[in-house]
């Protein structure tokens, strides 16, 4: 199963015109088995009242936490780089990188969930970035 990034265009209206206006914004697809799954996954969510404009096979590989619903409002989605590194059959030290989501509410709240997720068993890896992304929902 892969994970995808998709890019959506809706409209809605402006609340301070009242005028229709067009946005963008960036899902993260879970578990999907092809291309055309995350095309529905991302149709399904708007009631196909929505336009994709992109989508991307993501590099990332879990996302650690997810929130109710109503406690996301005040959170934000960070991508958390975590890299371990090992020496491969011919002696040379190899980084292997491990980009998660996670949902905080800050920068510092990220890093808790994270260092919390590293002693759930991963030991070996080390946080090397945290950043806030455009994501704004995940499903």
């Amino acid at each position: 199963m892969a994970h995808f990034e998709v890019k959506s265009r809706r409209t809605i209206i402006d609340q301070k015109t009242g005028n229709d206006k067009s946005i963008t914004e960036i899902f993260f697809i879970q578990d999907c088995v092809s291309w055309a799954d995350a095309e529905e996954k991302m149709l399904t969510y708007y009631n196909n009242e929505n336009e994709i404009v992109a989508m991307a096979i993501s590099k990332v590989v879990e996302v650690v936490n997810t929130p109710l619903d109503s406690e996301k409002s005040d959170m934000y989605v960070f991508r958390a780089i975590m890299s371990a590194i090992f020496t491969d059959e011919v002696g040379r030290a190899v980084e292997s990188k491990y980009p998660i989501l996670v949902w905080a509410k800050d920068v510092e709240d990220a890093m808790v969930i994270v260092n919390e997720y590293i002693k759930q068993g991963y030991d070996d890896l080390t946080l090397t970035a945290i950043t806030k992304t455009k994501i704004v929902e995940v499903i």
